[in-house]
This record gives C-alpha cells, structure tokens and sequence, in this order.
C-alpha cells in the first residue's frame, strides 16, 4: 500500500487513503472540509461541494468497482463501475457532499478487471 495521491477539482474536498497498485485496489476517506467539528458545533450552515477525483497509477483501461460506503450508517449508498483511461487515471465525480464518505476501489477478488475487447 500507498498514499493515495489523490488530485480534487474543488479545493473545498479532502481525500485521504490508500492504494495497492499490485492488485489494481484503493480505499478512500472524502470530505467537505467546511465540515468541521466546530462549523457543526456553532450552527454553521455547510454548503455542499461537487468535484472531480482522480487517483493515478491503476492498469490502463480497466474497469472498477467503486463502492460508496454512507459513515453515518456503515452501508453502501452506491457501486458504480468506473473505467480507468489509457493512462491508468480513475476518475469519479463527488457530488452534492455534505459531509464524509468512504469509497473502496475494486472488487472482493481484487483487481479492477480490464475491458474486454
């Protein structure tokens, strides 16, 4: 495992994980860094933030389960099946976060599958 590197669009996210490129899996903490102990604490209202991320370093042209996990409840809200481009680059849109989410990046077999041609 290793950092994950992760690269946001939008300023106002924090990504924080790891990955293990040797079998193609990651796993990820995403939050609204305007959601904080203290904004809660003192009634601040919290906008919510969209943005892109992108983690490098996985096979070109794969594919990945991404796996939403809610961290209030601890259940998955969404899998999604995300293809990685020609450089190897995972690309997911974060949308309308409030809060924090966890995402878990492949499968329980391991590796994001490649495409098929």
């Amino acid at each position: 495992y290793q950092d994950l590197d992760a690269v946001v669009s939008n300023p106002d996210l924090r990504v924080v994980g790891q990955k293990d490129l040797v079998n193609g899996r990651a796993h990820a903490w995403i939050q609204n860094q305007n959601h904080t102990w203290r904004n809660v604490s003192d009634g601040v209202l919290i906008p919510p933030v969209t943005g892109m991320v992108s983690i490098a370093g996985f096979a070109p042209d794969t594919v990945c389960a991404v796996k939403w996990w809610n961290t209030f409840t601890g259940k998955v809200d969404l899998l999604q099946a995300v293809k990685t481009d020609q450089q190897g680059t995972l690309r997911f849109e974060v949308k309308d976060l409030g809060d924090d989410v966890a995402v878990k990046i492949g499968d329980s077999t391991g590796a994001c599958s490649p495409l098929s041609s």
